[in-house]
């Protein structure tokens, strides 16, 4: 549909502006330095992410799961990329504040930081499978790298803590360059096994080269915008520990009156099966 509407001369900065009001929120799809190869960056307030290496064209996007009817303000942390050296750090933090979130892990950390990653749990948090090394040109390899790398990361989590999770993060979300080949063929397979992807639909954008405190802020703040907040952190950098009591100050400032881990959440999804 995209393909079609930018081939009849529609801009994609017109697109961009009908985008944004389907589903009123501060993301903004724009062309980069990489346009010559036909890729877009994400980007919230012209910063643009090197992780979330999104593509415009060919993509749908499941608008519906974005729908929330209640009428509380909720917003569900969720931390990408540890357990790390930063974690006990942050769960003091949510446990100052009583707030539960949602920790997407990296099996290669669970190998460094194993009782941290109990820590997690025990203190009443949610995990999910986020990827085992990162590695993006080898986990979208094929279907078949990708359920290594999950399974991997899977049982890790098992061995440690006992939990056997059926939610995870796709590395870089469900949407990016790297995985366009086999994005549909990995979601209909992780489904068909009955897990279940949240991407997000809110960002402190923590991970982009360069960020700085208020950089993050001014993010959170402009992306935060709807009842049903999937809020993007990542507990491995630094500048999230030192400014997530400022973000939850800010978050209920804007009338956010709960955070709640993802369990039973419908999930937000940039790709549509």
């Amino acid at each position: 549909m995209l393909k079609a509407l930018t081939s009849a001369g529609i801009s994609i900065t017109l697109l961009c502006t009908l985008f944004s009001s389907v589903y009123n929120k501060g993301l903004c799809f724009e062309k980069s330095d990489i346009a010559k190869k036909n890729q877009h960056d994400i980007s919230i307030n012209n910063i643009y992410s090197s992780d979330y290496n999104y593509e415009l064209q060919g993509v749908d996007f499941n608008y519906d799961s974005f729908a929330y009817t209640g009428d509380e303000k909720i917003t569900y942390l969720t931390f990408d990329d540890g357990p790390s050296k930063n974690t006990i750090k942050i769960l003091d933090i949510l446990d100052k504040y009583n707030i539960k979130a949602t920790f997407f892990v990296v099996g290669k950390n669970i190998e460094l930081y194993p009782e941290i990653l109990k820590e997690i749990v025990r203190r009443g948090h949610m995990i999910g499978v986020h990827c085992y090394n990162h590695d993006y040109s080898v986990i979208y390899s094929s279907v078949e790298a990708y359920m290594e790398d999950f399974l991997k990361t899977y049982n890790l989590i098992k061995e440690v803590t006992g939990i056997e999770t059926n939610i995870f993060r796709f590395p870089g979300g469900s949407v990016n360059s790297f995985n366009k080949k086999y994005r549909k063929d990995i979601a209909d397979e992780m489904e068909r096994r009955g897990f279940i992807f949240y991407d997000w639909n809110s960002s402190c954008e923590d991970a982009v080269v360069g960020a700085t405190s208020e950089s993050c802020l001014k993010s959170l703040i402009y992306t935060s915008t709807t009842k049903h907040n999937i809020l993007l952190c990542h507990d491995i950098k630094n500048v999230t520990v030192l400014n997530l009591e400022r973000y939850i100050n800010k978050l209920q400032e804007m009338g956010y009156t709960s955070f709640e881990t993802l369990d039973g959440v419908p999930a937000v999804k940039f790709l549509v099966n």
